[in-house]
């Protein structure tokens, strides 16, 4: 959860700054996160860079259009912990 929050933290300063953050070596599920997050929800951009068995670097980039979401998903997770459905 708190790997969640910071990559929240993280995308909401790239798509507030028009910046962008690199990431290596990540495994494939917080890849597969990530891409989810990327993707769906803040509506950035991302590549992936680096062949198997070399060193791989995941880019999230700004691009036009992106938002930051009006309720994040560790709200909802917090919610969901507390009961609230």
């Amino acid at each position: 959860m708190e790997w969640a929050k910071k990559i929240e933290a993280t995308l909401i300063y790239i798509a507030m700054n028009k910046q962008q953050k690199s990431y290596a070596n990540l495994s494939s599920q917080k890849k597969a996160f990530l891409g989810t997050m990327v993707y769906e929800h803040f509506n950035l951009d991302m590549c992936t860079y680096g062949q198997q068995g070399q060193k791989r670097t995941t880019d999230v980039f700004w691009r036009e259009g992106c938002k930051v979401p009006q309720i994040l998903c560790s709200e909802i997770a917090d919610l969901i912990n507390k009961g609230i459905d």
